[in-house]
């Protein structure tokens, strides 16, 4: 039972610190997410915009809001949404034969589409998916 803690608390930041370093990738360079969301046709310029400000705020919030446990187990919910969002458009991508970086953490870390990036994102939406399942049991064998 001791290793499941470990592996669950190991999960749990490796989500939080790969939410938080996304975000402030993100909000770093904002263009370069701006610039990917142009593969949406139906997106216009001010919607882009307003998602290059939104989604680095909503993965850093989402990550402050897990590591101080406020509604961990809304916020990892939510956390897995996000990621089978990042799924769908990782498939779009791929799909349309994109080959340009997706913007996933700003200028810092280069990630095309491809099949890293999906399997990256099926890695981290099934971390998420037990996190979210295991989440009530860890509290209540920790107090």
């Amino acid at each position: 039972m001791q290793i499941k803690k470990v592996f669950f608390w190991c999960g749990y930041y490796f989500l939080i610190a790969i939410l938080f370093f996304s975000g402030i990738s993100k909000l770093l360079s904002p263009l370069t997410v701006v610039e990917t969301l142009k593969i949406i046709p139906i997106l216009n310029e001010e919607s882009r915009i307003i998602i290059a400000v939104f989604l680095p705020c909503l993965e850093i919030g989402l990550s402050l809001v897990l590591i101080f446990k406020i509604r961990p187990n809304m916020a990892l919910t939510a956390s897995t949404v996000l990621f089978f969002l990042f799924l769908a458009f990782s498939i779009y991508g791929i799909i349309g034969g994109f080959n340009n970086d997706c913007g996933c953490f700003g200028n810092v870390i280069k990630s095309s589409f491809g099949a890293g990036m999906l399997i990256r994102n099926i890695i981290l939406i099934f971390i998420n998916i037990w996190l979210c399942k295991t989440y009530k049991v860890q509290l209540t064998s920790t107090k």
